[in-house]
């Protein structure tokens, strides 16, 4: 099976989850982070404004900024085809604007160094055991995992966005282990 086959199996399987099997796994992904001692111990973490049907991480993401830690998600260079670290302080709607794809960023946008992120939780439409990363097709994790530092990438995935074998090229990056429901699997 190619990536676009996999890609067409993984969204059949997300659309057919009702509204509150996504609650369920997306708090249980968010216990297995809060479980994890790399990331409680971090200063910066990169997470995820979650896109329909995709894990959400926000409760969490509404403690770290709690906590004093130093939160940034994904801004979207459309025309170059890149992304960089943005600053967020607040969840509020009113802070934040809605990109294209129906992605959200902060309204403000201020870069946080890449250099000083410890973790980066990574949304993909696929993941295997290995590490693997199936993402939406645009490269942009891929693109910007390669050129940070090497921080803790984590995949943050529902169960059935785990397959057995990805149909992955050279260019595709690796996570570090991915969240999952049923806890944190490593390559």
């Amino acid at each position: 099976m190619n990536k676009e086959q996999q890609r067409v199996e993984i969204k059949k399987k997300l659309n057919a989850m009702t509204n509150e099997t996504m609650q369920k796994e997306s708090a249980a992904i968010s216990q297995c982070l809060h479980a994890m001692a790399s990331i409680e111990s971090s200063e910066t973490i990169m997470s995820f404004l979650p896109l329909p049907r995709e894990v959400d991480l926000q409760q969490m993401m509404l403690k770290w900024i709690h906590e004093g830690k130093t939160l940034c998600v994904p801004l979207v260079n459309w025309e170059s085809n890149s992304m960089q670290a943005g600053l967020i302080t607040s969840l509020e709607p009113k802070n934040l604007v809605e990109t294209r794809h129906g992605l959200f960023e902060p309204k403000e946008r201020h870069v946080v160094p890449s250099d000083s992120i410890d973790v980066v939780l990574v949304p993909g439409i696929a993941f295997d055991p290995r590490g693997g990363r199936l993402g939406r097709g645009g490269g942009f994790y891929d693109q910007f995992l390669s050129h940070v530092r090497p921080p803790l990438a984590i995949g943050i995935g529902y169960s059935c966005q785990l397959l057995e074998h990805l149909a992955l090229e050279a260019h595709d990056h690796h996570v570090t282990a991915i969240a999952t429901p049923s806890g944190l699997v490593t390559s």
